[in-house]
């Protein structure tokens, strides 16, 4: 077998490799997107099951900081997989965080902070990963320092955003929290996802393209 052929063969191999999970995460990532405006969070508090441990350690953790639980949302995903959140709220209930199961994040949990403003403004802080996104009605940010923090930062950032939107909302029940939810997704709905989203469409794209190339050189080759 020509130099050539076989190194067009073992390329096609790696390609190959690489689609079979870049391909249907790309395809997941694109129809969670384009459903993100509709779908909704409910109510899950009565039937949810018992939070994860990693969960419940946070949850024990953020109760030394004065945040209390407010109740479990949950929504349906592809393939009728259910997701659970636990949500607590803070102090003066301006904050709420929700706590999201993750075993491929470190700790397990994936922690984000929420503030809404009555002008449809959100601020978001995700630890210890997650998408970023800074405009004037939407802030989204991270940091992997630890869940303090996040709240310290989520906090000055909030104080940055009523400077110009007004005093930030009250989240006082699971009603208000599924609002916010609501008022989200209508308003800011793939914002944060839609970079991550178009980057791996894009590298779907040139990896079925390098395929065929590759194909094709086999094919000319032989």
């Amino acid at each position: 077998m020509p130099v050539l052929q076989t190194l067009d063969l073992v390329l096609l191999l790696c390609l190959l490799i690489v689609a079979v999970s870049l391909v249907p995460a790309s395809q997941a990532m694109l129809q969670i997107y384009l459903g993100i405006k509709t779908r909704r969070l409910e109510d899950a508090t009565d039937w949810a099951p018992a939070p994860p441990l990693p969960v419940t350690q946070l949850m024990e953790r953020l109760a030394g900081a004065g945040f209390r639980s407010i109740g479990v949302r949950s929504a349906s995903l592809l393939g009728n997989r259910r997701r659970f959140e636990w949500d607590v709220a803070g102090p003066s209930t301006t904050t709420y965080i929700s706590l999201l199961p993750a075993p491929a994040v470190a700790g397990g949990v994936l922690m984000v902070c929420h503030t809404a403003f009555a002008d449809g403004a959100f601020v978001a802080t995700y630890f210890p990963t997650g998408v970023c996104s800074a405009g004037e009605m939407l802030l989204a940010q991270e940091t992997g320092e630890s869940p303090e923090a996040a709240i310290e930062l989520h906090r000055e950032a909030v104080a940055d955003f009523s400077t110009r939107h007004g005093a930030p909302l009250e989240n006082r029940s699971m009603a208000d929290l599924l609002e916010r939810d609501a008022t989200y997704r209508r308003l800011h709905a793939g914002a944060s996802l839609r970079a991550r989203t178009y980057a791996y469409v894009a590298m779907a794209c040139v990896l079925a393209m390098a395929c065929g190339i590759t194909i094709a050189r086999l094919i000319i080759l032989d």
